[in-house]
C-alpha cells in the first residue's frame, strides 16, 4: 500500500510540472513573446510605435520601411487604422509582393497596446495557404 501511494505521489508531481511548463507557455504566447512563431507577432502603442516584434515579422517591417521600436509609417496606420485602436477586434489581410498575411488585431485596453498575430499566409499567385 506504501508503494502505490508513492507512485501517485509521482504522477501527481510529473503532472504539475507539466501544468507549469504549459502556463509558460501560455503566457510567452498570450504576451505576444513567442520568437519561435512562423506567424508574425507585433506589440503597437496606441500611438503606433512597435514595442515588440518576433523574428517572423521582418518581412512585413521591411515591406513597411520600418523597423522594430519604430513608429509605424502614417499611410500604412491609415491603411489600417485597427492597428492603433485599443478596442479592435479584427482581422486586417497585408499583401506583399511574395505572401499575403492575415492577421487578428486585438486591443488589450488595461494593457496599453495592440496586438498583432499573424495566423495564416499565401503565396501571391498561388493557391498554397500555410496556417
Amino acid at each position: 500500500m506504501v508503494q502505490s501511494e508513492t507512485k501517485q505521489t509521482e504522477k501527481f508531481s510529473i503532472s504539475m510540472q507539466e501544468v507549469n511548463l504549459s502556463k509558460v507557455n501560455l503566457k510567452s504566447k498570450a504576451s505576444g513573446l513567442d520568437n519561435n512563431s512562423l506567424f508574425p507577432i507585433f506589440k503597437i502603442s496606441p500611438e503606433g510605435r512597435i514595442i515588440y516584434s518576433n523574428k517572423a515579422s521582418f518581412p512585413v517591417l521591411k515591406i513597411w520601411n520600418c523597423y522594430a521600436k519604430n513608429v509605424i509609417p502614417q499611410d500604412i496606420l491609415s491603411k489600417f487604422p485597427s492597428l492603433t485602436d485599443l478596442s479592435a477586434d479584427n482581422t486586417i489581410e497585408i499583401n506583399t509582393e511574395i505572401e499575403t498575411y492575415f492577421f487578428s488585431v486585438v486591443g488589450f485596453r488595461s494593457a496599453g497596446y495592440i496586438g498583432v498575430y499573424g495566423f495564416k499566409t499565401e503565396l501571391a499567385g498561388n493557391n498554397r495557404i500555410h496556417n
